[in-house]
């Protein structure tokens, strides 16, 4: 009989300190990029598979504010387009621990927008043997310059053009002004450092859709213009199944009297991802009063872009109550503690549900970030995130009250 060669692979050593930054799947690598421009490996020679991701199927639809311009790139174009950027980058050099940056549309607090451009940049990876991806963070001009001067990247991408709130804005003298205050200045080190993926966290998670061959629909623009119908019907006619919004857009619509579901056709929204600050229990009744078809999941979840991913998610298997998250992210151990404990290293105290308090970890998760970059940038890092309570990690919603359903 044929044996078959199993091989085992610690996890993760579960008796470490959270602190300790253990080291998860040791001896495994995965490339990020290949496995989402690829399904699996063929059995037999010949290379990666498309299946599911056959050239002539799009794999994003770019949708430019107002819908005045709607982009449809194919699997194929995708991956010609991060062929050639990756094979550019190689022969100018770019290398293993080569910083690659993008500041986007540094004129406004959405400087990165969720557009098609950024994928390729982000996927190089796959041939350029690992080179390190930056975003320039949301802020003012001269916060962004000074996370680019800490990690002295070798590449800058930017926009030379942006579009936000009906108004055009020419970008090219910020490039320039950037540019020339790159060279020979330092910074204090602000940078987080992931182990895997980086920036905005719900732009990655939506690209992250793409492993299982879904068509992506990156809107960049206001939600508003020209008017406030227009990004709801663009939801139906794309056949939209899994939207992301935040609590103020919800707002604002019924603030106007505007109920989605009257505008255009919903019946393919499966999911609608709601975060950026809390939800009130009045627009969880408002959602399915008035506003969407019941059929679709509110997914009221936390986290944040520090931590590359969720404390708390929806979940399709159980109620939805108001003013709550349905449950905890898988593989991640939570709790919310007493936020009026004074001093470093002290034991955190549990606290009854609906208290508010500290949301944090107990233990290590794999989406950990690393350190901050540069001089001091792990010790920076512990006394962040790990000083406060002994063994544990904080998210950034400092005030919590996490009720799950």
């Amino acid at each position: 009989m044929r044996q078959r060669r199993i091989d085992i692979f610690k996890v993760v050593d579960e008796s470490a300190r959270i602190d300790s930054l253990p080291r998860w799947f040791s001896g495994v690598e995965m490339n990020f990029a290949e496995n989402i421009l690829f399904t699996q490996k063929k059995v037999t020679k010949g290379g990666l598979s498309t299946v599911g991701k056959e050239d002539y199927k799009v794999a994003v639809t770019e949708v430019r504010e107002g819908s005045t311009e709607i982009r449809q790139v194919t699997w194929g174009e995708l991956r010609k387009g991060v062929g050639k950027l990756a094979q550019a980058m190689k022969a100018a050099g770019v290398k293993r621990g080569d910083r690659i940056a993008g500041a986007y549309n540094a004129t406004h607090s959405r400087q990165f927008p969720s557009g098609l451009n950024r994928i390729p940049v982000l996927q190089v990876s796959r041939e350029v043997k690992r080179p390190i991806w930056k975003r320039a963070m949301k802020g003012s001009f001269n916060g962004i310059l000074d996370r680019l001067l800490q990690i002295e990247p070798k590449y800058l991408f930017m926009d030379d053009w942006a579009i936000y709130n009906g108004r055009t804005v020419d970008l090219r003298d910020k490039m320039t002004e950037i540019v020339e205050k790159l060279h020979g200045t330092t910074g204090t080190p602000k940078c987080i450092v992931h182990s895997v993926g980086t920036g905005w966290i719900m732009y990655l998670s939506s690209v992250c859709s793409m492993l299982v061959g879904a068509r992506l629909v990156l809107y960049d623009g206001s939600p508003f213009k020209p008017d406030p119908l227009a990004f709801i019907r663009l939801i139906g006619e794309q056949k939209v199944t899994h939207l992301g919004i935040s609590p103020r857009y919800l707002h604002e619509l019924q603030k106007n009297g505007i109920s989605p579901r009257d505008v255009t056709d919903l019946s393919s929204l499966q999911i609608a991802t709601c975060t950026g600050m809390v939800l009130s229990d009045a627009l969880f009744g408002w959602f399915y009063d008035a506003a969407f078809p019941p059929t679709t999941q509110l997914a009221n979840i936390s986290g944040g872009t520090d931590i590359a991913g969720c404390f708390a998610l929806g979940n399709p298997l159980t109620p939805l109550y108001s003013g709550g998250c349905q449950g905890p992210c898988l593989g991640t151990a939570i709790a919310v503690y007493d936020q009026t404990v004074e001093g470093n290293g002290v034991p955190g105290t549990p606290v009854e549900d609906g208290v508010p308090g500290e949301l944090v970890a107990t233990k290590p998760f794999p989406n950990m970030p690393v350190m901050f970059w540069g001089a001091d940038g792990e010790r920076k890092y512990f006394d962040s995130y790990f000083a406060r309570f002994d063994s544990m990690a904080i998210t950034t919603d400092k005030l919590s009250t996490l009720q799950l359903c």
